[in-house]
């Protein structure tokens, strides 16, 4: 795999965690940051609580191994100490002195006994096993066994008296080499025997030089009782199940029984068995034997790992090991209890955890989740309610566009009719000029009349379709009015709905103060086409009524002309009354024309403020979307 990959894959990775985490919504990630701030430091107390227990339970247990395997060796220096001041005091004493002269000059006999009742009383005093009187040759002169010694059977201690130990059968005998070994010692110097096996049983002697003056009259020797060390050695303090000390010789045999194999590496059996069975032959024995001390965490006989204190008994006669050990299951079993007590606490802690994230994720985002939930209902309410109003406002101006039209075409159509009055106040003079020139004159009026009756009866016509016309504007403008008044409606709902959407609403609320202004101004604009339309309507009206009335005062003026009976006086009164009234229609289409342009740019005032509120309202809308998809956000943020 190349680093390009592994950076991918890496990246890869990222990109998932990131997704998960950004859609789990906000109660995932709040139950996830409460277990992490809960159970980090939890872990990290346990872990170096358990460190720190693991290191101090170590340390104690190498200390106490090591301050027990000081104290044995005390004690057992102390016990060797006094068995050598006692077989000094013994050798000293004028009686053991005596007897030894008795029995060199005459063995056995009243000597012997003597010496044996002597002996027989110093055990008694000094629970020692047995005491042998020994001439520098080598040769049994007295010997009197008690306790265990005596138990191996009548005579086995004394069977030897007479016996020279350092030839024969007996050559090798532990007591035949205590002359050696003392030949060139000091005279107050003892030596001790190492443990050797003597009819099934061990054995362990210790001998010292009995003199008399300048004279060495033999060795006075004492077997000491393997029961001294083995209670020494059997103490436990502190050692628990698995703990125990022992002693160990040159050879890796055991010189105490042990406590967890009192059998199989007894004192006996390691020193008559196999070394692979009944011997320890460890790493740390071996240390201690070499002459070095320590605690060493290794395998003991059985292979068992142990934490173990070794080190040298430091006796010149008797090179043994000192051991102190405990099994390290035993030694860390607190830690083991410990950590076992960490992870039911952190059990514990992630279900109480667990609890509390759930319950204050309910009770938190609980309202929050329905807060958004009903944010999100109301951006999409608002969001139809300003589609609507855009679709409406759409409308709106489209009508409006129409009628602007359909004002611009009544506006040229007045324009039209006024005109056509000035034509007939031109020919309603040109008549009055020519009815003064007789009879032709009055055919002419009358034909004149005629055209005036027809142009009459045509802006009669006009002035009626201008009339429907402002009636369709009036029906317009009342439209246009209740747009302006729903607009105005919708623009109040808006800005309620914005305001229940606190934060989030507040730009859409502007946007909707603005449609609502602009709504009013609609309204104010379409009252005041209104009131101008009902002007408009009332001129209209007269005109109307006007032109009924010219149209009767032309077809009188045809009557009296037809009539041919009228003076041109009355023709011309006519004529003039004819001219007059055509000058009124003429102003009151002039003024109809002025209305209808000021209707027409007052309509293309609506049309404009009309578009603009159609911007207003599609930016409304856009505003709305961009509300609905924040609130639709925030809902996927919180709620997942």
């Amino acid at each position: 795999m190349t680093m390009n990959q592994t950076k991918t894959e890496t990246g890869n990775g990222r990109v998932v965690v990131g997704t998960v985490w950004r859609s789990s919504g906000l109660r995932g990630r709040m139950s996830v940051v409460i277990l992490t701030l809960a159970l980090v430091p939890l872990a990290i107390m346990g872990g170096l609580s358990y460190k720190i227990a693991d290191q101090t339970l170590r340390a104690q247990s190498i200390q106490q191994l090591d301050a027990l395997r000081d104290i044995k060796t005390a004690e057992l220096k102390r016990t060797i100490g006094e068995w050598r001041a006692d077989v000094t005091a013994l050798s000293e004493s004028p009686a053991v002195v005596s007897a030894l002269r008795k029995l060199t000059e005459s063995p056995g006999g009243a000597a012997e006994e003597a010496a044996h009742e002597l002996f027989e009383s110093y055990l008694d005093n000094y629970h020692y096993e047995g005491m042998f009187l020994i001439d520098p040759a080598g040769k049994v002169l007295a010997a009197v066994a008690v306790g265990r010694a005596h138990e191996r059977g009548p005579g086995s201690v004394e069977k030897r008296i007479g016996a020279n130990l350092m030839q024969g059968r007996h050559r090798g005998h532990p007591l035949g080499t205590l002359p050696t070994a003392l030949r060139d010692q000091p005279t107050d110097a003892s030596v001790i025997t190492d443990a050797v096996i003597i009819d099934g049983h061990p054995e362990i002697y210790i001998g010292t030089p009995v003199i008399d003056g300048q004279d060495t009259l033999g060795i006075l020797a004492i077997e000491l009782g393997w029961e001294d060390l083995n209670e020494i050695m059997h103490e436990r303090p502190g050692l628990g199940e698995t703990g125990e000390t022992y002693l160990v010789g040159p050879d890796f045999r055991l010189r105490s029984d042990t406590f967890l194999q009192p059998v199989q590496r007894s004192v006996e059996a390691s020193l008559e068995g196999s070394l692979e069975e009944h011997g320890v032959d460890t790493e740390h024995v071996r240390a201690a034997l070499a002459g070095n001390r320590g605690v060493h965490e290794t395998l003991d006989y059985r292979k068992v790992p142990v934490l173990a204190a070794s080190g040298p008994l430091g006796d010149p006669d008797l090179q043994w090991a000192v051991v102190a050990e405990v099994d390290v299951e035993e030694v860390f079993t607190p830690t083991r209890e410990m950590l076992k007590n960490l992870v039911y606490i952190g059990v514990i802690t992630l279900v109480v955890v667990i609890l509390a994230t759930f319950f204050l994720s309910r009770r938190i985002i609980g309202p929050v989740s329905d807060a958004v939930v009903r944010l999100t209902s109301a951006g999409a309410e608002i969001l139809a309610a300003t589609a609507q109003q855009a679709s409406g406002a759409s409308e709106h101006s489209s009508a409006v566009s129409q009628t602007v039209s359909t004002i611009d075409e009544v506006q040229r159509t007045s324009e039209q009719s006024a005109q056509i009055a000035r034509a007939i106040v031109e020919k309603s003079r040109e008549s009055e000029e020519e009815a003064a020139g007789g009879q032709e004159s009055v055919k002419q009026a009358v034909e004149g009349m005629d055209k005036a009756r027809g142009h009459v009866e045509s802006v009669a016509e006009n002035i009626l379709t201008l009339a429907e016309h402002n009636q369709s504007i009036g029906d317009i403008i009342a439209s246009v009015n209740e747009i302006a008044e729903q607009t105005n409606l919708l623009a109040l709902n808006a800005a309620i709905e914005a305001s229940r959407a606190g934060e989030f609403g507040k730009g859409f609320s502007v946007v909707a103060s603005e449609i609502r202004v602009l709504a009013e101004q609609s309204k104010k604009a379409t009252t005041q086409v209104r009131e101008i339309l009902t002007n408009i309507q009332k001129s209209t009206n007269d005109a109307v009524m006007a032109t009924e009335e010219s149209t009767r005062s032309v077809n009188s003026a045809v009557d009296v002309v037809n009539q041919a009976g009228q003076s041109i006086d009355n023709l011309n009164e006519v004529i003039k009354e004819a001219g007059q009234m055509a000058a009124q229609t003429s102003a009151s289409a002039s003024q109809q024309a002025t209305g209808m342009a000021q209707v027409l740019q007052a309509m293309q005032n609506v049309d404009t403020v009309t578009k603009q509120t159609t911007i207003s309202t599609q930016q409304v809308e856009q505003a709305a979307h961009d509300l609905n998809a924040v609130s639709e956000q925030l809902r996927v943020q919180v709620i997942g």
